[in-house]
């Protein structure tokens, strides 16, 4: 007997789906490339049957037999996010007339974390934050502080500021959710504004 498999696709919003599976801040992920790999290669080859997730994340594959037995099934990694759920496939054990359903993927989105270095030229940031008489600071060096110490530790991520004061951190993921971020107080300097650093959400 011909048999079916089938799962959703999620977005693991909160990065926690990789011990218990599916939970409840998943949101369902459309459009993405779900493959039996048939050489066991984990890439989508020419030949091989491949579906896309619909609206709701559900994906499935219908009429399959004998031959699909031990096949494995994978998704096309999606840009921009890594697999929280499903990294090592699914094995199709194909027995005759029996489904395989609830075989889920789920990825979290990487994102990024941004902002300004200034001189803050009246000293009258506390209060209202970034004001018309500041200017840009470039070379000061910005860190995420994993170890929650306040000081720049071998190891951490850090980066330093533009000539437009700018800094930013991409490509993060969960792991750095609660972590805070903190400068390197410039010698000479006083800081008026960012002083408790700011946690780092990590949200997909």
């Amino acid at each position: 007997k011909l048999f079916e498999i089938s799962g959703h696709k999620f977005e693991d919003v909160n990065g926690d789906d990789g011990t218990p599976g599916h939970t409840s801040d998943d949101k369902a992920w459309a459009g993405v490339t779900i493959f039996i790999d048939a050489n066991n290669n984990q890439t989508l080859d020419l030949g091989e049957l491949s579906t896309t997730t619909d609206a709701n994340g559900f994906w499935q594959f219908t009429g399959l037999d004998a031959s699909y037995a031990g096949d494995k099934v994978y998704e096309v990694l999606p840009g921009g996010s890594v697999q929280t759920l499903g990294q090592a496939g699914y094995t199709i054990t194909g027995t005759s007339g029996t489904n395989q359903d609830d075989l889920d993927f789920a990825n979290f989105k990487l994102f990024e974390i941004s902002g300004h270095k200034f001189e803050d030229v009246n000293g009258d940031d506390g209060t209202p934050g970034h004001t018309s008489d500041d200017k840009a600071w470039a070379g000061v060096t910005i860190f995420i502080d994993a170890n929650n110490n306040q000081t720049l530790d071998l190891g951490e991520l850090s980066t330093t500021t533009d000539a437009n004061g700018f800094w930013q951190f991409t490509g993060l993921d969960a792991s750095y959710a609660g972590d805070k971020v903190y400068e390197v107080l410039p010698g000479g300097s006083v800081q008026t504004l960012g002083q408790a650093g700011y946690t780092i959400t990590g949200t997909s």
